[in-house]
């Protein structure tokens, strides 16, 4: 049997007694799904078409309401890590697969290239990796 952890939320506890809860969110409400078509090949729905890239943002929260900033930002695909060393435009900058962008302010990853295809059918993993500080101490996250 397989499990899957959807929607789940990390929680970490800190040195200093608070807790830090991390989730991905899809900000923009486009679904993580790519469907294909057997035959033809055809991707749906087709994420290198602006209005379908769906983006997903990084949040981390403090159980007791301090302020958390994140830096340092790593997204791994397929337990590669992505460079982001292409062309920024409106402060996304597309990786060394041109599959993806980065928002390097606030870690949000836009998926802007299709992932599925008639070789990849199966399930892919984007792993999330920062440093969180609160109140001048670091704390790595994934």
């Amino acid at each position: 049997m397989t499990y899957s952890a959807q929607g789940s939320i990390t929680i970490k506890r800190l040195r200093n007694g608070d807790n830090f809860f991390i989730s991905l969110e899809v900000t923009n409400g486009i679904p993580l799904f790519q469907g294909v078509v057997e035959k033809t090949g055809a991707v749906s729905p087709d994420w290198t078409v602006a209005a379908n890239q769906p983006i997903i943002t990084p949040r981390v929260t403090s159980a007791r309401g301090n302020s958390v900033s994140l830096s340092m930002h790593t997204w791994k695909y397929n337990g590669i890590a992505l460079n982001f060393n292409g062309t920024t435009t409106d402060g996304w900058t597309l990786d060394s697969t041109g599959k993806f962008r980065l928002d390097a302010s606030t870690g949000a990853l836009k998926i802007v290239g299709n992932l599925a295809s008639t070789v990849n059918i199966a399930n892919d993993a984007l792993t999330y990796e920062c440093l969180a500080t609160i109140s001048g101490v670091e704390y790595h996250l994934t």
